[in-house]
């Protein structure tokens, strides 16, 4: 073994953990800088007030964040029972899926929220 052998297997290591690191963390062109969408905003902050505002608006129930996620989505991630009924009576579509497939409703399973499901 050369002595600039565990240098390159260091750097090989260090290569793929910044490679995994960044497929988890969700790194790349379009999570440098998040979209500001309102209505996700507002829900993700359970702010009911700000979200009745945006709908009234003509906010986009259905704008998604880069990955796919939607207001719904946070709204059952939150378990907030109240955002979610407003968001579905505006036309928000349940079955929404983010780039990896999750769907409001998963969402709400993981909660263990029978009321949500």
């Amino acid at each position: 073994m050369t002595q600039r052998e565990p240098a390159f297997r260091a750097t090989r290591w260090l290569a793929a953990g910044l490679a995994i690191a960044a497929v988890i963390g969700g790194v790349g062109a379009d999570a440098a800088q998040p979209p500001d969408i309102p209505l996700i905003e507002a829900v993700r902050a359970g702010d009911v007030d700000a979200v009745g505002a945006l709908l009234t608006a003509g906010a986009d129930v259905g704008a998604a964040e880069p990955d796919g996620t939607t207001a719904l989505h946070w709204a059952a991630h939150n378990d907030d029972l109240r955002l979610a009924a407003r968001l579905i009576e505006a036309g928000a579509e349940a079955d929404a899926v983010t780039r990896y497939g999750i769907a409001p409703l998963a969402l709400a399973a993981t909660n263990g929220s029978a009321e949500m499901l």
